[in-house]
Formats: C-alpha cells, structure tokens, sequence
C-alpha cells in the first residue's frame, strides 16, 4: 500500500458490454477537474498555466474549457509572456531545463542552455521585450537581452547558501532588479544584475519567498518564511513588517506569492499556504478570502475582467464582476491523487484522497466523482483505508491534522486523535490479523498504534523518524516494516526501512537508503518475500525477511516508485506506478520490468489498485486522475462464451504479458469463422502456428476460451527469453501484437 493505495480485492459488477473497450489498454475514468497550478500568465486573450506532471494548459478567457497543449509529463515551474511578443512563451521546467513557444504554446523547443537545471522563476522586462532575467537551481541567475537567444550569468556577490527564488525588474530602471533568497533575504542589483548585494534591513526572515512592486506609487513588497509580509518605501534600503490580519501559523506559515493591483495601487494581494488575503490599504491590514481558505495558493493573476487564483491542488478560481469566487477548472485535469481505495464489497466506490484539494468518493466505478470531506479539517489528505469487516467505516490521514473517521460511508468525517500527538500523519494500515487494531506513521512521532479502531492511540518504541509507508506480515503480525522519508523538521533519524519483529517493542534498520521508501509490499504466500519502491533509487527485494536484498530495476526506465500491487492469481506478478514512467509489470518477481503505458496520457501515477473478478480491472491514479485497464480473467475456468454486443472482429493483448510459461490471447468475433495465431521470433522466424477452428459470433477473454499458448515451439521446446510476435487472422481481419518471454 502506498499514497496511494489501501489493496482491497473487490467483485466487479459493471455492465459486461462496457468493459472490453479497454482490454490490454489504459482508459481514462470520469475527471476530478483541478489541479497543481504552479505558473499562470496571460495575454489578454488566453490563460496559460504550468502544472505539476502535466505540462502546460491553455484556456481563452471567453472560453469555458482548458485544453492540455504541450509538456506532456513535465512539472512547469514558471511561465513567461510579453505583451509585446505575440504567441512567445517561455516555459521553465522541475530538471529539464527552458522551453519556448512561438505559436501561442502549440509547440515547444527546448533550449540547450540550462540543459537537465530546474527553472524557477522567469521575468520578462515589462518594458522592453528583449531583456528577460531567469533563476535556475544550478545556474542561479542568468539574463538574456535578445529575447533568449542568448544568457549570460549574474550570480556575483550571492551568498554560497542562498537559493534564488523569484526576481523582479524595476520597470522604470532596467538597471535595478530584486531578488528574494531562502538562506540569504533579499538581494538587490543597482547595475542590470552583474552584482549583487543584501537589501536585508528590517527583514527578520533569512527566507524571502516573492516580491512585487506598484510602479504608481514605487512601493515593494516581501513575501517571507514565518514572518509574512514586508514592505519598502525606498528601494529595499528599510523593510516594515505589515501583517496584521495574516495569520502566522507555524510550521506552515510562509507567503509565497505576493500581487499588486496594476491600476489600483491600494490593492495588494497576497498568497499563503493558509489561504488568499486582500490588502486595500497598500499592506497596512489584510483580510481574508474565506471562500479560498484552506486553499494553499500559488499564483495570482489580474484581469482586466477580475482575478484568478492558481491553488496548489484545487486548480483555479476566478473572482467574478460580483465578488463571488468560482472554480475554474473545466477541462483542467491536473489533480493530484495521493491514494485511494475500493470498497471490498462494491467495487463502484471508491474513495481518493489530494494532496490539498479534498478528499473525493464515487459511487458508480469512478465516473463521476464528488468532493465528500464534510468534517475534515484539512484539504491535504494523504492515505485512506477501508474496514474490510465494515465497508462503511472508512480512515484517513491529513497533513497537519491528524487521522479522520466516516462511519457513514464517506459523508461526514470526525477526528479521532486522542493520544496521536503526531499531526502529519502519512500512512495508515489496518492490521490483517487483528481486526481493531491500526497503525499510523507520521512525520512528527514515528509509529503509532490503536487496539480499538483509533478512538485512542499509543506511540510505539519508534519516535524519530518520518514513516511514510507501513507492511504487516500477514501470516505474523509482529513483524512489521516500515520505510522512511528522511530528516524533516521534526524526524531526526534518516533513509531506510524497519523491521520489527516483537510488535514495535524493539526496531533495526534492515535497509539503508538513498532516497525514501514509499512502497512496500509482503508476499502473502511467501512473507520471507518483501519488496521497497523507492523515490529514486528503483526497486528492491528480500528474499529472507529483510536480512539481505538486491536490486531489481532492470527494464526500469524510471526509479520512482510510489506504489506496487502483488497480483492475487500469482504472487511472481507485480504491478508498480511510477512518477514519470508510468506502470510497469514483472511477470518474475521483480527480476524483469516491462512498461504498460498503452493509452495513458500520463506517465505520473501515484496509485495502482485492483478489481477481482471474472475480468480483473488495474485503476491507476496520478497527477492527471484515473484510468482502468481490463485484465481478462485469469483465473476463469468457464468454456462459456461470453456475448455481449460484438461491433467488429479483434485481437487483445495477450495475458499475462510479460509471462513466464504459459499465455492467453483474447480476441472477438463480429462473425462466425475459423481462428488462426502464427507465433514468430523477433527475427522473423516462425515458431509455431495455434488454430481455433468453427467459432462463433462472441468475445474470447476467459483462460477457458482465448487461444492459449505454452510458450513451446512446434517441436514442443520451451522458447528462449524474449520479444515475440503473433499474427491473428479470422476471416477477413489480420493483426498483430508483441508479447515478452521472461523466464
């Protein structure tokens, strides 16, 4: 289980019509519209955001819809666009550099010369259209006075420990630039950014997040780490802290985007973790937005026809001409899943949880889905699970607020923390065994216990770490792993995995690692097998209850990994969801990985779950909702033809794919007629010819009726690992697929 996913095996009672189109391929579920808005620009005529995993989304202001146009699977930091440059954009991206379009965002071309750095801040002289200034993690500041085509850094008198986040020109003076550092303050440049000094005086935070500036009145403000906002009337020579009506609410406390009103030099905006708050007064008291709180805010953007917000999660919100706020997110299909679960006893509701939107159930197969977190202090909601004994009694963790209980089926929540002095609390897992009994990990306390289904809580002799994930032995519940997230500002201990073999009395580290553990995963059948996906590092595997491991990435394309799945009908199949890759599938174990992104738009998953039953279904979940892929039974012993509707004559992908020894080939009939697969080598050689003679008008995707193969040639010797490929032909209609033997 991870961020993820509760593994609860449930029956499927779709429609049997509806569930082919997606056999041996992703489709996507009914939308959770928001999103992770990190960037946001306009032109006047269009809106353009910059997502987290999702690229770049355009929406024109007239318009009712966003539409996804480019960066497919790229984190976008920031945005840039001049009024002066018709159809330029400039993109800065998490760790793979600068991008620009000159088509209004059609097509993107990257420029070599930031390469793999992470961008974090783009300015465009408001000015003069040739002179932009951009902040990157590795090379700091650069400037550009040719629209781009060429840079030159500006990094001089920057303290070591200073990292750059955000700079702003002076629109009168090209000469005169800012720049907010956390580690260093405020950094000011008198001479177009080739040196730079601390402008710190009166700022009580090291950690300066944003800044703006009103020309009309030449004022500039400071967005700050626990000390809010700052204000200079003299060019950053002496800073005012103005923050009354802002709360300060540690740890969480930071203004991280500051906004001036261009027309109207009493208006100042200011976004915050806690929300969004209007100055009308030039700082000297803020109020509230209360239809934005607990929304953590990211971006502000003025309109002439109002003003849009860009939340971390809960997408946009537009301020209409009567003061009202709405969401606008249609077409907006960023959301962030942390997890979810299925209802073991029906399969069409699950529930999801955000990171910062809410948490949302549906009721019909995911569909439809519906904001369902009435009692949840908290929109950062980040592990759930369902009580197998009562489907009705549903868990989950918040950031910063403990763990939450519906007996209702989801509707209404209520906190159950007495004892749980943990705040964020990161994962939750019921105990196989024992019915009543819970474990939460958290950042702030380590691991934490119930005996009676949460009403009370006790810490186990596991305090100073940050847990993230939790596995049980299911066949003894005294033994228990747990895997970690690193130092934080509360976990003093580091990367690894934990066994206990006592119930949590006593704790070693089996596991040391480079990056966090965020997946873990126990054999049922074979506990001595256990498994971690790590958030950088790939895979690993034990074959002795944690005593030693090994290494199992190979085929791995991407080495995050943020969930597995064990499948039911054969524990040597594992699924994983990864941050960039998409899903991957071993038919041995861990020791060969094949992708299995066919359909998916996005390679960013968090989350993979199962559906069991006459045709097994994966949900996965990701930075850009759900899809579900259809799995034709492998464990059906029925000779019965299926026979929903037929429309036309096809072959699926063959189950399981990669397989060890033995393989299925779905496919369906519009008429009656003879079946024939030609297997052959990736060379070309013909191995082996498999008929299905006088079948009739229906579907195949049973083991008892899709043609079967038991990866032998015509000579009856197993073939050797690798790519094949079958040709299908049924009357008129010929096909063919491509199948992996990994033995």
């Amino acid at each position: 289980m991870s961020k993820r996913f509760g593994f609860v095996v449930g029956l499927y009672f779709g429609i049997v019509a509806s569930i082919y189109a997606d056999i041996g391929r992703w489709s996507p579920l009914g939308p959770i519209y928001g999103g992770v808005v990190r960037a946001m620009v306009s032109n006047g005529l269009y809106v353009y955001v910059g997502t987290r995993g999702d690229g770049v989304f355009r929406r024109e202001i007239a318009c009712a819809e966003w539409k996804q146009i480019g960066l497919h699977n790229f984190s976008v930091n920031a945005l840039a666009i001049h009024s002066q440059v018709p159809g330029t954009i400039f993109a800065g991206l998490q760790s793979d550099g600068l991008y620009v379009s000159h088509n209004g965002g059609l097509t993107w071309a990257k420029l070599n010369r930031f390469a793999d750095d992470s961008i974090l801040d783009i300015k465009w002289h408001p000015k003069n259209p040739n002179l932009i200034c951009l902040v990157s993690y590795f090379n700091r500041v650069a400037i550009s006075r040719d629209r781009g085509l060429t840079w030159e850094s500006r990094n001089h008198g920057f303290a070591h420990d200073a990292v750059i986040r955000s700079v702003e020109f002076h629109p009168e003076d090209e000469s005169i630039l800012f720049a907010a550092t956390t580690g260093g303050g405020v950094y000011r440049s008198k001479d177009g950014g080739t040196t730079w000094t601390q402008a710190n005086s009166g700022i009580t935070s090291s950690s300066v997040f944003c800044l703006a500036h009103q020309p009309l009145t030449d004022i500039w403000y400071a967005g700050s780490y626990e000390h809010g906002v700052f204000r200079s009337y003299d060019m950053g020579e002496r800073w005012e802290p103005i923050n009354t009506g802002i709360p300060r609410i540690y740890p969480y406390s930071y203004v991280q985007v500051l906004e001036v009103d261009p027309k109207n030099p009493d208006l100042v905006y200011a976004g915050s973790r806690e929300g969004f708050f209007v100055s009308r007064d030039r700082g000297d008291t803020w109020e509230s937005v209360d239809a934005l709180l607990p929304f953590d805010v990211r971006t502000i953007e003025p309109l002439a026809t109002g003003l849009l917000i860009g939340t971390w999660a809960a997408g946009v919100f537009q301020k209409t001409v009567s003061d009202a706020w709405i969401l606008w997110n249609d077409g907006l299909t960023n959301i962030n899943i942390s997890g979810f679960v299925i209802d073991p006893e029906d399969s069409r509701m699950m529930v999801a949880t955000t990171w910062g939107a809410g948490l949302y159930v549906t009721r019909d197969g995911g569909m439809n889905w519906h904001l369902s977190d009435t009692g949840i202090t908290n929109k950062m909601t980040i592990d759930t699970v369902i009580s197998p004994g009562d489907p009705t009694r549903i868990y989950t963790t918040s950031d910063g607020r403990g763990v939450f209980l519906s007996e209702d089926s989801g509707r209404t929540w209520r906190p159950i923390n007495e004892g749980l002095n943990a705040g964020i609390v990161t994962s939750i897992l019921l105990d196989p065994v024992h019915p009543n009994r819970i474990y939460a990990g958290s950042e702030y306390r380590g691991l934490y216990r119930s005996d009676d289904a949460g009403e009370s809580w006790q810490q186990t002799n596991l305090d100073r770490y940050a847990i993230w994930e939790i596995a049980v032995n299911p066949q003894n519940p005294d033994v228990i792993y747990v895997g970690t997230w690193g130092i934080t500002a509360y976990a003093f201990e580091g990367l690894a995995v934990l066994r206990t073999t006592d119930g949590g009395s006593t704790w070693e580290i089996v596991l040391e690692l480079q990056d966090a553990a965020l997946a873990l995963a126990i054999d049922p059948t074979r506990p001595d097998r256990v498994y971690v996906g790590t958030h950088g590092s790939g895979m690993f595997k034990s074959l002795d209850g944690g005593e030693t491991w090994q290494s199992i990435n190979q085929g791995l394309r991407e080495l995050k990994i943020w969930d597995m799945l064990i499948a039911p009908w054969d524990p040597d199949y594992l699924f994983i969801a990864t941050g960039g890759g998409g899903i991957y599938y071993s038919a041995n174990a861990g020791d060969h990985w094949v992708e299995m992104n066919n359909g998916l738009e996005s390679l960013n998953l968090t989350s993979i779950g199962l559906i069991q039953g006459r045709m097994n279904q994966l949900i996965a979940a990701g930075t850009s909702g759900f899809y579900s892929y259809t799995i034709p039974s492998v464990t059906s012993e029925s000779t019965e033809t299926v026979e929903p509707e037929v429309e036309k004559t096809e072959v699926f992908a063959n189950f399981p794919n990669p397989f060890k020894f033995e393989t299925w080939i779905p496919y369906q009939l519009v008429d009656n007629t003879d079946v024939q697969i030609s297997i052959f080598s990736a060379d070309g050689s013909h191995i082996r010819t498999l008929q299905a003679s006088n079948r009739t008008r229906g579907v195949y995707t049973t083991r008892g009726t899709a043609v079967y193969w038991d990866g032998k040639n015509e000579k009856g010797v197993p073939v050797a690992n690798g790519m094949y490929f079958y040709d299908f032909q049924a009357g008129d209609y010929r096909a063919s697929k491509k199948m992996v033997v990994v033995r």
